[in-house]
């Protein structure tokens, strides 16, 4: 924990813009936090709300995978993901929404799901996550709604609990929201240049200013939950390359078994 605890202090130390740190070891869930209670604005994150939500509807019986939505006129946004090129009227089972809400950061997707949750709803999962900092008060595209005061919100003390939820199996449909951030196609943060065989779960979020990610990392030594939040980020790149690079020294650092309790020849055993 001290070699993880100096990797995120020299990191922070050269960030061009403001950070929040979360940091929990799974297994025995030790905690690093560092401005991790300062709320900063989601973008991209407050689908992990979505999903989460959409999945504990689906284990209580109260949804289907396969229901079918269909696409409205106003829900066409723009921003990532390539629902945006389809035609109002089509029509597309949930899974396919929630894979590239994920996957591709489909906005289009995260509009679709969000009117058939709402946000009211949404704030209630909110809180029945234990997320006391976390709020969806605006559609994901929506940006002036921003200007009139309505905005998400997260802290990465939230980002990285629920992390750590999914980890521990603790959240209901763990195993399949598991399996699709698995298949995040943005790894330019966490997860960029890991060795094969390392199993990442995770989410980015970028808006003008702001990069994010958070996640769930696999390592020999154990898993561990991250999350990287910032804003005012003056130098995109600069900011993008320090959360790898910090992502890289803490799996470094997790990369080798712990040791061996096993006394060698000779030494006294205490019982």
């Amino acid at each position: 924990m001290a070699g993880v605890a100096a990797a995120i202090e020299e990191s922070r130390a050269k960030f061009p813009g403001e950070t929040g740190v979360c940091f929990i070891d799974i297994e025995s869930n030790q905690e690093l936090s560092y401005n991790a209670d300062a709320r900063f604005e989601s973008a991209s994150l407050m689908k992990l709300v979505v999903i989460t939500e959409v999945f504990r509807r689906i284990q209580v019986g109260e949804l289907e995978l396969e229901r079918p939505l269909t696409l409205q006129p106003d829900q066409i946004v723009g921003g990532s993901g390539d629902l945006k090129n389809q035609e109002a009227g089509t029509s597309f089972p949930i899974s396919v929404l929630v894979e590239k809400m994920i996957t591709q950061s489909d906005n289009t997707a995260t509009q679709m799901l969000t009117d058939f949750i709402t946000k009211e709803k949404l704030n209630e999962s909110v809180k029945n996550l234990g997320l006391k900092g976390t709020t969806i008060d605006r559609d994901i595209y929506d940006f002036a709604a921003i200007d009139r005061g309505q905005d998400n919100y997260i802290t990465a003390k939230d980002a990285a609990l629920l992390m750590s939820q999914l980890a521990r199996e603790e959240l209901p449909g763990s195993n399949e929201i598991h399996a699709i951030l698995e298949r995040q196609q943005r790894n330019d943060m966490i997860g960029h240049a890991f060795p094969p065989g390392v199993r990442v779960a995770h989410k980015t979020g970028e808006l003008n200013g702001i990069v994010h990610d958070v996640g769930v990392v696999y390592a020999p030594r154990g898993a561990y939950a991250l999350a990287l939040l910032s804003d005012q980020v003056t130098d995109k790149e600069k900011a993008i390359e320090i959360w790898a690079e910090l992502s890289s020294k803490i799996l470094k650092l997790y990369q080798q078994e712990s040791p061996s309790p096993t006394p060698t020849e000779g030494t006294p055993v205490s019982n």
